[in-house]
C-alpha cells in the first residue's frame, strides 16, 4: 500500500514529465516557426534584385596553395579587419599560398552589371577584355587585340560570375533544415550532410559547409562584412569559397570584396549591347561546323545586330539552309494544291 511520501513522489515525477514533454513540445513548434521563417526570408531574397552593379576585387586559384584546413583559414580570415582596412585582403592572400605572390595588387579588379540572366563584366585590371551575356550569346571582347569572339552558351572557356555567386541563399524548403544550435543571434542549422550557420532575424549566411559521407569537410563558403543597402537588401561585401580534398587540405580558393554596389536601379538599354570600333576582327563561333569571320568597316552600337544585318541566306549553316528549302518546298505544295483545286471547279463549272 502506497504511503503518503511515495504518493508525492510518483505525483512530483509525473509533473515532471508532463513539464518535460510540455517544453519539449513548445521548443520543436518554436524550431519550426523559425526555420520556416528563415525559409519565407530566402524566398524573398531569391527575387528582392531585378537588376545590380558591382565594383569588385577577385582572386580565385587551385595552385600554389598553402595546405590549409577549414579552420585554419577560417582563423586567416578572423585575424584581418577588411571593413577598417580593405588591402589586408592581401594578408588573406598570401596566408592561403605556399610562397607570397609578387603582383601589386595580388587581386584583379572587376566592374559587373546584372538583370536577369544578363551579364556585362569589364576588367578594370588592365587586360582590357568585356565578356557579355545578352540572354542568348556570350560575347568575348579583347580590347587591345580588337578582336571578339561570338559564342553560344555554355561554349566559353572563359569564367564569368553570375549574381548568385557573390552571395549564398539556401534552397527556401523548411522541411529539409532541423536546428542544430543557438546562439545570441546566430543559429546552426543541418541540411543532410551539410551545416549552415545563418543570422537568426536577418536569414544572412555567414557559413555553408558541406561535408562527404565520412563527415570530412568538402567545401566550405563563408560571407562576412554584410552590408544593409536601399530597399532592406543585405548583402555581404566578402564571399570565400573553398574546396578541399580528401584529407581535408585546401585545393581551390575564390575570393570576392565588394568595395561598391548598387541594387534595382535602372541600366542603359545598351548595357548588354556591345559597341566596337571599325576595324575589329569578329569571329563567329556559335555554329562550330561553320565559323564566320567579320571586319568592322565602321564603328558600330551593336555587335550582334550587326552579325545577323550581315549574314546572307547562302552563308547560314546547313541546319539553317535546310529549314529555309522546307519552307519553301511547303509553300510551293500549298500553291500546287490549291491550283489543282481550282482547276477542278473550272471543270466541273464547264461540264
Amino acid at each position: 500500500m502506497p504511503t503518503k511520501t511515495s504518493t508525492a513522489l510518483l505525483r512530483l515525477l509525473s509533473l515532471s514529465v508532463t513539464s518535460s514533454l510540455f517544453f519539449s513540445a513548445a521548443a520543436c513548434a518554436q524550431g519550426d516557426n523559425q526555420i520556416q521563417a528563415l525559409a519565407s526570408t530566402w524566398s524573398a531574397q531569391q527575387s528582392e534584385i531585378a537588376t545590380g552593379y558591382f565594383k569588385y576585387r577577385l582572386f580565385r586559384t587551385g595552385g600554389d596553395l598553402a595546405p590549409l584546413s577549414c579552420k585554419q583559414l577560417r582563423h586567416l580570415v578572423e585575424s584581418v579587419n577588411l571593413a577598417a582596412h580593405p588591402d589586408q585582403l592581401k594578408t588573406v592572400i598570401d596566408g592561403a599560398q605556399k610562397t607570397p605572390i609578387k603582383a601589386e595588387p595580388p587581386w584583379s579588379v572587376f566592374e559587373s552589371f546584372f538583370e536577369g540572366q544578363k551579364v556585362r563584366e569589364n576588367d578594370k585590371s588592365g587586360a582590357s577584355s568585356i565578356q557579355v551575356y545578352d540572354g542568348d550569346e556570350k560575347i568575348e571582347y579583347d580590347m587591345l587585340n580588337k578582336h571578339v569572339t561570338l559564342l553560344s552558351p555554355g561554349i566559353s572557356k572563359r569564367y564569368v560570375k553570375s549574381l548568385r555567386e557573390f552571395r549564398f541563399v539556401p534552397n527556401p524548403s523548411p522541411e529539409s533544415y532541423s536546428i542544430q544550435d543557438r546562439g545570441p543571434s546566430l543559429i546552426s542549422l543541418r541540411q543532410g550532410s551539410s551545416t549552415l550557420v545563418v543570422d537568426g532575424s536577418t536569414g544572412a549566411v555567414h557559413r555553408y559547409t558541406a561535408s562527404s559521407a565520412d563527415g570530412k569537410v568538402t567545401r566550405e563558403i563563408s560571407q562576412s562584412n554584410f552590408v544593409t543597402y536601399p530597399g532592406g537588401i543585405i548583402f555581404p561585401s566578402l564571399r570565400i569559397e573553398s574546396t578541399y580534398d580528401g584529407s581535408e587540405t585546401l585545393q581551390w580558393i575564390s575570393i570576392s570584396w565588394i568595395e561598391e554596389a548598387r541594387f534595382n536601379t535602372d541600366l542603359p538599354k545598351e548595357t548588354f549591347a556591345l559597341s566596337l570600333p571599325a576595324n575589329t576582327k569578329i569571329l563567329d563561333e556559335r555554329d562550330s561546323e561553320h565559323v564566320r569571320t567579320f571586319r568592322t568597316n565602321e564603328q558600330i552600337s551593336d555587335v550582334v545586330a550587326y552579325i545577323r544585318s550581315q549574314i546572307q541566306p547562302e552563308t547560314l549553316p546547313a541546319r539553317s539552309r535546310f529549314s529555309m528549302w522546307w519552307v519553301l518546298a511547303a509553300s510551293a505544295l500549298a500553291i500546287m494544291v490549291v491550283l489543282g483545286v481550282w482547276r477542278r471547279r473550272r471543270i466541273r463549272t464547264a461540264g
